[in-house]
């Protein structure tokens, strides 16, 4: 067996995870309702909405993959895996790559509307809240964006765990 490596999500009576596929699982069965097979294993977190469940892979892509057949809508590629958290918010999808980037991805067409150089790797949790999307790099930094723009407020680095506090206030 492979390990699982990747979030879990539970939407629709199924729950999700990855390994070296990305599986959905019945929860009142325990029975497996399909399985996706990307390039390389499934490391990120995993997110649902739309009818669509959003996963990133080693492969270096972010895929988006229909919720009842587990048949692949869309892929968006980075130039590095995708092994960060994931969040969907006003029809974009939210991931981080090891290829130093955010992205802000379309939810209907797998298409960049804008990222962000992190100056290195992301890989933790990705959030929304009040317009901005929230990440963390390995430089220390945690950061926040506009969701829709892309654009910082008054500092790219919101808080480094170095040390040296806040970058601006919300």
């Amino acid at each position: 067996g492979q390990r699982i490596g990747s979030g879990v999500e539970v939407s629709d009576g199924l729950v999700f995870a990855g390994s070296n596929n990305l599986y959905a699982v019945d929860i009142a069965t325990g029975t497996e309702e399909w399985s996706f097979s990307p390039g390389d294993g499934i490391g990120s977190g995993i997110e649902v909405s739309d009818g669509l469940v959003f996963a990133g892979s080693f492969d270096n892509n972010l895929y988006a993959v229909d919720i009842a057949t587990g048949a692949q809508e869309w892929s968006f590629s980075t130039g590095s895996s995708v092994n960060s958290g994931i969040a969907v918010s006003g029809g974009l999808v939210f991931a981080g790559s090891f290829d130093n980037n955010l992205y802000a991805v379309d939810i209907a067409t797998g298409t960049e509307e804008w990222s962000f150089p992190a100056g290195q790797r992301i890989r933790s949790g990705v959030e929304v809240s009040d317009g901005l999307v929230f990440a963390g790099s390995d430089n220390s930094n945690l950061y926040a964006r506009g969701t829709v723009s892309g654009e910082d407020r008054e500092s790219v680095q919101l808080y480094n765990s170095d040390g040296t506090g806040w970058g601006f206030v919300l």
